[in-house]
């Protein structure tokens, strides 16, 4: 990480991680990287059986931990959240945990088709599942200063049935109107 930290080009940098080696130590070395912008770590659901049938029995447990470990000492901590039939009715109650958790940033995708989400193809929803879901997150309310949300916007195009998606940001306290 310092190779990293000392690179003049790089103004800042995040770190992925499934979240199982983070301990007090981990968390003491990454606090010293003064490049470091956030850590993200992957949580499906609210619960253990949610998650855990999507990353791995266990998996729940180590990146709950691994969050609240990095909240204890400070780090700026993110949550991705890949969106798909196993998952998405969840959504409203994962955002609440992560609220409850003090996660800085919650960002959401849908899941794609390629690579090893091919075989996942049977969980994608379809266009108007997916509206309904980011309607009902945008809608969505918490307390003051609560997790940001990056997520993709749907917008209909007026002259098709499609939807085009584009990345926005807003905080959980936000209203949006689509």
């Amino acid at each position: 990480m310092k190779l990293v930290d000392n690179v003049p080009s790089f103004a800042f940098y995040d770190i992925l991680t499934n979240g199982s080696l983070i301990s007090d130590d981990v968390v003491h070395a990454l606090k010293n990287q003064s490049k470091l912008r956030r850590v993200q770590v992957s949580l499906e659901g609210s619960t253990p059986e949610i998650n855990d049938a999507i990353r791995g029995e266990g998996s729940y447990a180590e990146t709950l931990n691994a969050i609240r470990t990095m909240k204890k000492h400070g780090l700026t901590v993110s949550v991705m959240t890949t969106i798909s039939r196993m998952n998405y009715k969840d959504i409203p109650h994962l955002i609440e945990l992560l609220n409850n958790e003090s996660v800085d940033t919650f960002a959401m995708e849908r899941l794609i088709p390629e690579g090893r989400g091919e075989q996942f193809s049977d969980q994608l929803l379809s266009p108007q599942e997916l509206r309904e879901l980011y309607e009902h997150v945008y809608e969505k309310r918490s307390r003051k200063n609560g997790t940001r949300i990056l997520m993709p916007l749907p917008i209909s195009q007026p002259s098709s049935s499609s939807i085009l998606y584009f990345r926005m940001e807003c905080s959980t306290t936000d209203v949006i109107s689509v």
